[in-house]
């Protein structure tokens, strides 16, 4: 910090010495030493603002550093989560094509040939197909409670590293104060 002497104007000393040519006293006028000690502190303060200068923008970019990461790892994350998105939607659809074809499959055997056991079997192949499908229901949304939940914590975790830099910043700078 900079104190209020640091700020004095210069005052010159007095000295009153004696010479040979003039018995009686002489004054000679001496440089003060505050002036000396005042740019010194200013260059003190100086050097300690440019120091946190450099600390702040270390900060910075190690925070744009993480930033980026973060985010080359989200965009990781979407990629994926899309790629499982469409692979399930085919899965679906896949399933959705199989059931219209065992549906179309029953109804004609059961016209053709009125046989209940056929008519049985393609039941047993159609509930076995909507059990498949209340499967990947379930899986898709247990997937996204996951995520949801990976995202959450990600977020948390990227809240705190911020909240912990700018205390370290803090105390850095009251330290230095």
């Amino acid at each position: 910090m900079v104190s209020d002497t640091d700020h004095q104007p210069a005052q010159s000393l007095s000295l009153t010495t004696e010479t040979p040519e003039n018995p009686g006293s002489h004054t000679k006028k001496a440089p003060a030493t505050s002036a000396v000690s005042s740019g010194q502190g200013i260059q003190d303060q100086f050097a300690i603002m440019k120091q946190l200068l450099r600390d702040q923008l270390d900060n910075c970019r190690e925070q744009v550093s993480f930033l980026e990461e973060q985010e080359r790892k989200n965009e990781q994350i979407r990629i994926e989560k899309e790629v499982q998105r469409d692979e399930m939607k085919n899965f679906l659809h896949g399933a959705l094509e199989a059931q219209k074809e065992l549906s179309a499959v029953s109804s004609e055997m059961a016209k053709s040939e009125g046989s209940s056991w056929v008519l049985f079997v393609v039941c047993r192949a159609l509930i076995r197909v909507a059990e498949d499908l209340e499967t990947i229901r379930v899986v898709l949304e247990e997937n996204h409670h996951v995520q949801m939940a990976e995202l959450r914590a990600h977020l948390e975790g990227n809240v705190n590293y911020k909240r912990q830099k700018q205390e370290e910043l803090k105390e850095t700078l009251r330290t230095r104060s």
